[in-house]
Formats: C-alpha cells, structure tokens, sequence
C-alpha cells in the first residue's frame, strides 16, 4: 500500500492539481496584498497646503493656521470646512455647534497661555475626516 500511494502522488494529475491549487493560492495571496494595499491609501491622511489666506482666516481675532490634514476628501474640500468651521466658531473661542457641509466638528485647547491659545479641530463625516491646527491670539 505505501508504494501506490507514492505512485498516486507522484500522479501526472496530481500534479496539475496541485499546480493548480499553488497558483489559485499565489493569486489568492496577491489579490489580499493589493486590497490591503488600497484600503491603506484610502485611510491615510493627507497633508494640505494653506494658503497665506487660510493661514489667517481674519475671523476678528488674530490667527494662524498652522496644520490641515484631509482624509477620504480632496484638499480643496478640506479648506473650504476649515473655513466654515473658522467662520462657525466664536470669535474669541474655539467650539462650533453646527455642521461645516456636512460635517459635525469637534475643537480642544491644547495649550495656552495668558495671551494666546493653540487649539486642534477635527471636523468627521462618516470615515472623511479633516483636521487642523491653529493659534490664535486672545
């Protein structure tokens, strides 16, 4: 009985077959690594540029945009909520309670002093998402 097993494996089909199941588990393998790929470059944050405009929105109060990050939505898209949520919160404070197109913002201090704040916003819509820094002076 040992003998035909090996005689078995050892099988011109069998070889096929497992020919077969090597390249449908290579491809298997490769399609995983190349959706895991894209789902990576989906949930990474992009850093924007601020333009010297958005760099001091001119809300009343001296500011200074320091940071942008987007993502899930262009950077463009992601200026035009800073400027909303810029325009949205009050003028000496750093909290906006309305949606910025479409999006629900949320704002902490992160450090102050007796003349200035740095605060950091982050703005969500589902998975999308942009965030940002900024200084502002009191």
């Amino acid at each position: 009985m040992p003998t035909s097993r090996l005689l078995l494996t050892n099988h011109p089909k069998a070889v096929r077959r497992s020919g077969a199941l090597t390249a449908a588990v290579v491809l298997a393998a490769a399609a995983g690594l190349a959706g895991t790929t894209a789902v990576e470059k989906a949930s990474a944050a992009t850093t924007c540029q601020l333009s010297s405009k958005d760099q001091q929105p001119g809300n009343g109060r001296p500011t200074y945009g320091l940071s942008l990050k987007a993502t899930g939505v262009s950077c463009g898209k992601a200026v035009s909520i800073t400027r909303g949520y810029h325009k949205c919160r009050s003028k000496t404070g750093y909290k906006c309670s309305k949606k910025v197109s479409g999006f629900k913002c949320s704002a902490k201090v992160t450090s102050k002093t007796t003349t200035l704040f740095y605060a950091k916003y982050t703005c969500r819509s589902g998975s999308k998402s942009v965030t940002g820094t900024y200084q502002q002076n009191k």
